[in-house]
This record gives C-alpha cells, structure tokens and sequence, in this order.
C-alpha cells in the first residue's frame, strides 16, 4: 500500500520478535518492502503475559 498510495508513507511490520527463526526476517522484509517503506518491525505485546499480573 505505502508503495501506490500516496497518504501511506511507510509500514511497519508486526512480528513474533521471541521466535527462533526471527534472524532472517529483517532482511525477507527489507527485500520484501523495499528500506523506502519499511519503517520498522514491532512486536505483538498483546499476546505476552503482564508480568505485573
């Protein structure tokens, strides 16, 4: 989308940052994406525990 829309400047991805195979991801979508709109990956910290409980 950030690539044809013009209001869209740039995305970030949300990934599971606590994987085992997370080392390749940056660069799959770096390759994907382009550095142009890839504005940076986040994690989904919504499905970790609180640890404050």
């Amino acid at each position: 989308m950030a690539a044809c829309t013009d209001p869209i400047g740039a995305v970030a991805d949300w990934t599971d940052l606590t994987a085992p195979a997370i080392a390749p991801e940056p660069a799959r979508l770096r390759a994907l994406l382009s550095d142009e709109f890839l504005a940076g990956i986040r994690r989904q910290v919504r499905h970790e525990v609180d640890p404050t409980g």
